[in-house]
């Protein structure tokens, strides 16, 4: 056997799987984590969330995160939300995306999910989020 005909029987390598990259936290999400690590609550007993909007919150808030704008909320680790009420501070015009992450966490394990909605005209409404993700108009 020559050596072209020994490599040619050769098993090709196996691909190497890829490695995702880890998710990252949203801002201010490390201090969260920080906190639920040493097995603690926030003083508030739940994380509020601006979404795509910082101006909605008041960075000193120890139990705020953001979401950015134009950030996918999928692309961020929520799992710091385990076990706590999750507020989504939200203008109307970044709704939908509310309400994508509002699925998101759900799935991460919030006990319960709720949006208060800064509308155009200056009035607010409170959304609801059902187990499934879906919302539920409260009041407007």
């Amino acid at each position: 056997m020559t050596v072209s005909e020994s490599t040619s029987q050769r098993k090709p390598p196996a691909p190497r799987a890829r490695k995702s990259a880890p998710l990252r936290l949203p801002p201010f999400g490390k201090r969260l984590l920080a906190l639920r690590r040493r097995g603690k609550v926030p003083a508030s007993g739940q994380v509020a969330i601006a979404v795509a909007d910082w101006k909605l919150i008041n960075p000193e808030r120890s139990d705020a995160v953001v979401l950015p704008p134009g950030a996918s909320p999928a692309s961020f680790d929520w799992r710091f939300v385990a076990n706590l009420p999750v507020l989504l501070i939200v203008g109307e015009r970044n709704f939908e995306i509310a309400n994508e992450l509002a699925a998101i966490v759900i799935c991460a394990g919030c006990r319960g999910c709720s949006a208060l909605i800064h509308l155009q005209d200056g009035s607010i409404s409170w959304h609801l989020y059902a187990p499934h993700g879906g919302p539920s108009n409260v009041n407007s």
